[in-house]
C-alpha cells in the first residue's frame, strides 16, 4: 500500500486543512469530528474564505484546472467548476459584486468565478504562467514570470513592473577561508 504525502495544508484559527497527494483533504473543524473529503486531482491550492451568507467556505483548486468549494460545516463538494485553462496556481478572494473568487491559472489564464452559479468569466490570458495575485478594489496584480502586471478590471493591462535584482557586484560572494591542522589536513571552511 502506498503513503500519502502532504501536497498542502492550512490553518486558520480553529480550522486545519491537510491535502494529500491522493485527492483526499483532512479538515478538523473546532466543534466537530475530523471529516475527510476527496477529489478527483491533486489540490494545487487551498483558500478559506466566508460566502455571502458569512458561512466559511474551504476552496480547493486543482491540477486538472478545477475549483471545488466545500462548506466547512457539510464537509462534501456543494460546486465544482471546470475552468479546463490548466494547473490552478493562485486563489483570491474579490473584494467586488462581480464575482467571488479570481483564479490564476499555469497556462496564464484569469478568471473570475461566481460560485453561487458556478460559472467562470475570463478577464485575461497572459502570455506565461501566473504565479500569484494580488486583489484590490480597482486593480488586480498578477506575478507573470516574476513581473507584477497591473490589470484593471476588465482585463485591460494597466501597468507592468520588473523588480530588480541585486547583483553579485552589489552584494558579491562571501571567499572561504580554508583552516589546516598541524598535520597539513583541512579542519574546516569558515
Amino acid at each position: 500500500m502506498r503513503s500519502k504525502t502532504v501536497v498542502r495544508s492550512l490553518i486558520r484559527g480553529h480550522t486545519t486543512v491537510v491535502a494529500h497527494d491522493d485527492g483526499t483533504i483532512n479538515l478538523r473543524v473546532h466543534g466537530h469530528r475530523e471529516r475527510r473529503v476527496t477529489i478527483a486531482a491533486i489540490p494545487s491550492v487551498l483558500l478559506t474564505m466566508p460566502d455571502r451568507q458569512g458561512n466559511d467556505l474551504l476552496l480547493v483548486g486543482d491540477a486538472l484546472g478545477r475549483l471545488h468549494m466545500i462548506p466547512m460545516d457539510l464537509a462534501t463538494v456543494a460546486v465544482r467548476v471546470d475552468l479546463g485553462a490548466g494547473r490552478i496556481r493562485a486563489l483570491s478572494a474579490s473584494p467586488t459584486e462581480r464575482g467571488d473568487v479570481v483564479v490564476a491559472t499555469s497556462n496564464g489564464t484569469v478568471a473570475v468565478v461566481d460560485l453561487v452559479e458556478a460559472t467562470f468569466s475570463t478577464l485575461v490570458h497572459m502570455d506565461g504562467p501566473v504565479s500569484s495575485l494580488q486583489v484590490g478594489e480597482e486593480a488586480i496584480i498578477a506575478t507573470v514570470r516574476g513581473t507584477h502586471v497591473t490589470l484593471d478590471w476588465q482585463g485591460t493591462t494597466l501597468n507592468t513592473h520588473a523588480p530588480t535584482r541585486p547583483s553579485s557586484r552589489r552584494y558579491p560572494r562571501r571567499r572561504s577561508t580554508l583552516v589546516v591542522g598541524p598535520d597539513h589536513r583541512l579542519i574546516a571552511p569558515m
